[in-house]
């Protein structure tokens, strides 16, 4: 049986907020498929999923 997961509980699972994850399934980088107004993750993807490298860091970038 395959298990499916919403965008909250993925997000919960991958350490990232659920805005984020729905950002990265829009980029194309997370496979996941549209049900009604939500979105479907089977869970199996997340297994060795790695988060894009940015280089970014938390927050807002610092006034000089």
């Amino acid at each position: 049986m395959i298990s499916l997961l919403t965008t909250r509980e993925a997000a919960a699972a991958l350490g990232i907020t659920p805005r984020r994850c729905r950002q990265l399934i829009e980029q194309g980088k997370l496979p996941a498929a549209r049900l009604g107004r939500d979105w479907l993750i089977e869970a199996g993807t997340l297994t060795g999923f790695q988060l894009p490298a940015k280089g970014w860091v938390k927050g807002r970038p610092r006034k000089h």
